[in-house]
């Protein structure tokens, strides 16, 4: 059976004779690409083997991505099928899950029920059918499945200083020796502090005009990606211990991009392993702004995937080449009654033109703060229509 047939089609082209940067009307043309950092398409047995040689790989991904899924799972099944022998880390679980992933891995429990056995929904939330292909990988080659991360409370009690009110065996899950975060990574950590406090505010532009606010949202940004990072570091060492294998680790891009999240601090704790990272960009300013510094841990390839979400309202839409198009509607949806249709191009939402997916995000939320429908600006072939999105 073929384990990715819901995913979108993946090429993991074989080009040669490709030294420079892809030109402009080469992007659209390589969805699922890996790519160097000179912009050159490498084949798949050329990423398998450098994965092979090293200690960690770290696969970046959006989580609602589903080209980023489909990468993964290509990555996965071809290093196992050369043989290799790996374990698999998952930024997805907390450690208390990792009983039911021993159970599994050892079939006193089927794919059937692992879902509810590890608490998915409750510790993760994206859809389990993203990442059921890596379960069935590990389970078809018997690789080791390990839980990297925090309990959500455990998080939030250490962030807010409450780490002392844990019972000793969560006290345990924190890691031994944090590692903050490196300056390199601030800037893009305030930005996506700034973003969050504007989409609960005002809109864009709205978070850089209080300054103190914007101060102490990203502290504790800083201290949250700092608490995750150094967590799944040290428990990736430490499975790597257990099992005495390799580890390919599944985290979200910003745990894996420049080399600033994961890699780091396993570098910091064990400077000889090696560790390869694959980062997804979105476009090829995207890809500009990755390769644009050297990496702080570990080499890097990227993986062109354009940017996509899966909204929970029903829809799944790409962004690519500054406009949005929607691939999917999902019966019985909101986004179905509000009578979107699949190859739709959104135009605009709440009166304003989109073209990325932090446009819509705002749109949305603004939509959501005032309790109203999100009106949407449509194009279906040579029609403009008008639809109201429900929200609630």
């Amino acid at each position: 059976m073929r384990i990715v047939h819901w995913l979108v089609p993946v090429l993991l082209a074989i080009m040669c004779g490709c030294a420079a940067k892809p030109p402009t009307a080469q992007w659209p043309h390589l969805s699922g690409a890996v790519l160097t950092d000179q912009g050159a398409p490498a084949s798949l047995e050329t990423v398998v083997a450098k994965a092979r040689s090293a200690d960690f790989v770290l696969l970046g991904e959006g989580h609602t991505n589903l080209c980023d899924h489909a990468v993964q799972a290509q990555i996965l099944e071809h290093l196992a099928q050369t043989g290799h022998r790996f374990s698999i880390g998952l930024e997805m679980l907390p450690v208390p899950a990792q009983p039911a992933l021993d159970r599994f891995a050892s079939k006193e429990i089927s794919l059937d029920t692992l879902e509810q056995e590890i608490n998915w929904r409750q510790n993760w939330g994206h859809p389990f059918h993203f990442y059921q292909p890596v379960f069935e990988i590990a389970a078809r080659y018997n690789l080791p499945l390990v839980a990297l991360n925090l309990p959500r409370h455990v998080l939030v009690a250490a962030r807010d200083g409450l780490a002392h009110d844990l019972p000793a065996h969560e006290q345990a899950m924190l890691p031994k020796k944090l590692i903050p975060v490196h300056p390199a990574q601030e800037h893009a950590l305030r930005e996506q502090a700034d973003m969050h406090l504007a989409m609960h505010t005002a809109g864009p532009g709205a978070a850089s005009a209080q300054g103190r606010p914007v101060t102490q949202a990203a502290q504790r940004f800083f201290l949250v990606q700092a608490l995750w990072d150094s967590t799944m570091a040290e428990h990736a060492l430490a499975g790597r211990a257990t099992w005495g294998l390799p580890m390919v680790i599944l985290a979200g891009a910003g745990h894996v991009e420049h080399g600033w999240g994961i890699a780091s601090r396993i570098h910091a704790l064990e400077p000889s392993a090696t560790i390869l990272g694959l980062v997804p960009v979105r476009d090829e300013k995207d890809f500009a702004r990755q390769t644009g510094q050297p990496a702080l841990a570990g080499e890097l390839m990227y993986v062109y995937c354009a940017a996509q979400h899966r909204s929970r309202l029903g829809m799944h839409v790409v962004f690519a080449d500054q406009t949005v198009r929607v691939t999917e509607i999902i019966p019985d949806s909101p986004a179905d009654k509000a009578g979107l249709h699949a190859e739709d191009r959104l135009i605009a939402a709440g009166g304003k033109p989109l073209a990325t997916a932090t446009d819509l995000h705002f749109a949305a939320m603004a939509a959501s703060r005032a309790q109203q429908p999100l009106a949407l600006t449509v194009q279906r072939g040579t029609q403009i229509l008008h639809l109201m999105l429900p929200l609630q």
